[in-house]
């Protein structure tokens, strides 16, 4: 069947496109494959090139479909509407596309809009980084970088929750360290507020050492807002 197909395509490639005979499109396309190359062979320099395009396509696309079992043509279909089944079809699929892009499109601006709104309300810096190693006599088993972050509500709405993603980077532009991180405490209208919290360090895995011992000025820091919850409930949320 699949020899079929790629003879049917070449055929009508090859065939030149001359003397057409307006009743050919009323050809009924055989169901029988050795038939139906008889049929294409002999009707494809009736056709104009989009048309032999079209029907060698719908004959592809429905031989394709009949293969995995599924029913794709009617009995006695023409030529002619074989080509006209093959435009409506490839018209529906422009426009879904159309219509995915500009749905794209959309969500992208309106995430774009809502990330310059969440920018425009909330700032959030590294003030330090301190790796802190573990120390049995003062009760400290684990290995443990402390975090020191700075939150500033420039907002006239007192802000009582903060989640996102805080980013180490490094100077090449590969992540060191992706956290998330939840904050509960109220940051003031207008004002500032300051998160201090620990990470655990593995010194068997080579990303936790590393995120450790990254010196100040050999990483760049980011926060990556994923929902800011402002007193009385309105939320601003964002999806990564």
């Amino acid at each position: 069947m699949y020899r079929l197909i790629v003879v049917v395509l070449v055929s009508f490639t090859l065939a030149a496109c001359n003397n057409p005979f307006s009743d050919v499109k009323k050809t009924v396309i055989p169901k029988d494959e050795a038939a139906l190359k008889v049929t294409m062979e002999s009707i494809a320099e009736k056709l104009d090139p989009e048309d032999k395009r079209l029907l060698a396509t719908y004959i592809v696309r429905t031989k394709l479909a009949e293969a995995f079992g599924k029913k794709n043509t009617e009995d006695n279909t023409t030529v002619g509407q074989a080509i006209q089944n093959q435009r409506t079809f490839e018209d529906l699929q422009k426009q879904k596309q159309a219509e995915q892009e500009a749905l794209k499109l959309k969500m992208e601006n309106e995430k774009l809009a809502l990330k310059k709104k969440v920018d425009s309300i909330l700032t959030v810096t590294i003030l330090s980084k301190e790796y802190v190693p573990s120390n049995a006599q003062a009760g400290r088993y684990k290995d443990l970088v402390e975090l020191k972050l700075g939150f500033q509500n420039k907002s006239d709405k007192k802000i009582v929750g903060v989640k996102g993603i805080t980013k180490f980077i490094d100077i090449f532009g590969d992540p060191i360290k992706l956290i998330n991180l939840s904050y509960d405490d109220a940051i003031p209208a207008n004002g500032t507020s300051t998160f201090i919290g620990t990470v655990d360090v593995n010194n068997f895995i080579n990303a936790d050492m590393k995120f450790a011992n990254v010196e100040k000025g050999k990483y760049t820091f980011e926060f990556e807002p994923l929902m800011i919850i402002f007193d009385g409930g309105e939320k601003l949320t964002l999806t990564n």
